[in-house]
């Protein structure tokens, strides 16, 4: 055993926790702003809002890069892969596990082009039994799903736009 990094859940509450602080520290602050002189307090109460909004756009776009950091990270150590062609062979789905957390394991379901093996669709999802299953023009990654958890071909633009980012 060796020294390990924080995980995703620790990362997550310090964030959480050092968030919570600097929104008490800027609440104080703005309201000492705001009630620091008797005059013009409607002003700066306006110009804290608009602060405040702009910073609460930044903090959540910072929040949504962090995530989808940590889920590319995840997503790249993908492992114990299954392998699997379409009936018509225009497809291969690959199936692999991202981690075991116990009772439902991570999973990402990727679909590739079988003439050039360009991935067309990959999805990440939670299950506790997986399975590789063609049915007609739809692949399924899971035992038990439903229709909605199945991935319809050929893709979807949207699917294709999101197979190209990391």
């Amino acid at each position: 055993m060796g020294l390990q990094g924080p995980g995703n859940g620790e990362l997550l509450a310090f964030g959480l926790v050092t968030l919570a602080i600097l929104a008490a520290v800027a609440g104080v602050c703005s309201l000492m702003y705001i009630f620091a002189a008797t005059t013009y307090r409607a002003e700066r109460a306006a110009r804290v809002s608009r602060t405040f909004a702009k910073i609460v756009v930044v903090a959540a776009m910072i929040a949504l890069v962090v995530n989808y950091a940590l889920d590319i990270r995840l997503r790249s150590g993908a492992h114990d892969c299954e392998r699997k062609n379409s009936n018509d062979g225009r497809y291969v789905a690959e199936l692999c596990l991202l981690r075991d957390n116990g009772h439902d394991a991570d999973y990402v379901g990727r679909v590739y082009d079988a003439r050039n093996n360009e991935l067309l669709v990959e999805r990440t999802f939670d299950a506790p039994e997986t399975e590789l299953f063609w049915f007609g023009g739809q692949i399924s990654f899971m035992r038990g799903g439903n229709d909605s958890d199945a991935i319809h071909l050929p893709p979807s633009w949207l699917d294709r736009l999101r197979s190209k980012l990391p």
